[in-house]
């Protein structure tokens, strides 16, 4: 389980002690309300960050340092976590317990990361131009590359449909229209205000003890004028009594459904097992009841599965589909949801899940990236599960407490993506 120290107000230190690793594993992450008038510019951060810093301005110094750290690896993303936005720099390098002659790999890459956060490549209240225009190119170009992938693209308008009025319906990057308005100042800005407003939390996955990185970052963030800091208060919103549909042409050759139902129940994972695996049942591998009658014994689709959203109370079901099995995918979909309801899943389907799930969880201790990503999800949970702890529930839950969590689903939202030319014909 992880140890959590708090660094400076609103700062915390996580460390997860993992013996199996040469390599350690350190990321700042910062949580702020989803507002979108401030999305795009602070998204836009991450990236800015990670590209270089007043010590190492371009590419060049920057990647001759992270070589001379052993080839260390450094990124930037920027996401969201329920009604969170959550901004990441991460650098991966190697532990010191196998460095040469000692040497204290993970202070110098907390060094580096505090150069990268705190000393950017900027002055007089501006990012570099260059690099902020490199950037924030870049950066829409992101943004293009969701709404360009169109399995990525249905998801979105499905969430953004269902979740309307709610911060969880608003684009993870934001919008195009948001990044081309953002100036260097701007983005100056908003790295003053997310250093002193965020939640933060400095992950370090490793074998070798996080004293120096949490140092250098309790130091860092305690000159900054920083008060009490907190994750967004989530909001989980209920299925309407008429079921939202929507429907959009465009030009595509497959078409998409994505349908956004309620769960009944969000919160923390660890009182939400019992859906983890009725989604899993229900649509998640190739034993999957949507996946097993929905694609291959009916082919009424190119791809069917059912993702859960625990801190939301979101499950979604997406599927590739040809215009003609539209509806019929959505009505073989529902029906397989009234089979889950009555508990008409077989010991087989059930029994498959449980291993396939078990499995997962006993994995994730296998890399740092998922050791890390696992706890980062539970981010909500003041008690998160350890995987192991989360393959024991997987085991104990049982068929009984599937189907009251099949019970509790209620559709929300259908969204079609179709063809755009098939629209003169049904006209």
């Amino acid at each position: 389980m992880p140890d959590v120290k708090r660094l400076a107000p609103g700062v915390d230190g996580v460390y997860i002690r993992n013996a199996r690793f040469k390599t350690s594993r350190v990321s700042v992450y910062f949580y702020l309300p989803l507002r979108k008038e401030t999305l795009s510019r602070n998204a836009l951060l991450p990236y800015l960050l990670a590209s270089g810093c007043k010590a190492y301005p371009d590419f060049g110094s920057l990647q001759s340092k992270l070589d001379s750290l052993y080839g260390a690896a450094l990124s930037g993303v920027a996401d969201k976590a329920a009604d969170s936005q959550v901004l990441r720099i991460t650098l991966s390098a190697l532990d010191d317990g196998y460095a040469l002659d000692g040497e204290s790999v993970s202070a110098a890459c907390a060094e580096l990361l505090r150069q990268l956060i705190f000393t950017p490549a900027a002055e007089k209240g501006a990012f570099d131009a260059a690099v902020f225009q490199r950037e924030k190119r870049l950066f829409i170009e992101r943004i293009e590359g969701e709404i360009n992938e169109k399995r990525i693209y249905a998801k979105n308008r499905c969430l953004s449909e269902m979740c309307a009025g709610e911060p969880f319906g608003l684009p993870r990057l934001g919008t195009k229209e948001d990044a081309e308005a953002l100036t260097a100042a701007d983005a100056y800005a908003a790295w003053e205000e997310v250093l002193d407003t965020a939640y933060v939390r400095v992950s370090v996955v490793s074998a070798s003890e996080p004293d120096a990185i949490f140092a250098a970052f309790a130091d860092a963030f305690s000159a900054r004028p920083r008060r009490e800091a907190h994750l967004a208060e989530n909001v989980v919103g209920n299925a309407p009594e008429t079921v939202r549909q929507v429907t959009d042409r465009l030009d595509v050759a497959q078409g998409k459904l994505v349908m956004g139902f309620r769960t009944g129940e969000a919160g923390p994972l660890s009182g939400l097992v019992p859906l983890m695996i009725f989604t899993d049942v229900f649509g998640g591998g190739p034993y999957s009841r949507l996946f097993a009658n929905v694609r291959e014994k009916l082919s009424l689709c190119y791809y069917c599965a059912a993702r859960v959203n625990y801190n939301k109370g979101i499950l979604t079901v997406e599927s590739g589909v040809e215009s003609q099995n539209a509806k019929k995918a959505e009505d073989e979909i529902l029906r397989q949801l009234d089979i889950m309801r009555a508990g008409e899943f077989t010991d087989e389907e059930l029994a498959a899940s449980k291993l396939a799930k078990g499995d997962m969880a006993r994995s994730i201790p296998d890399t740092p990236a998922e050791t890390e990503v696992w706890y980062a999800s539970q981010v909500f949970d003041p008690r998160p599960l350890s995987p192991a702890q989360t393959a024991a529930a997987i085991q104990a839950v049982t068929r009984e407490q599937v189907i009251e969590a099949a019970r509790k689903i209620r559709l929300d939202t259908v969204y079609t993506l179709l063809p755009k030319e098939e629209a003169a014909h049904d006209a």
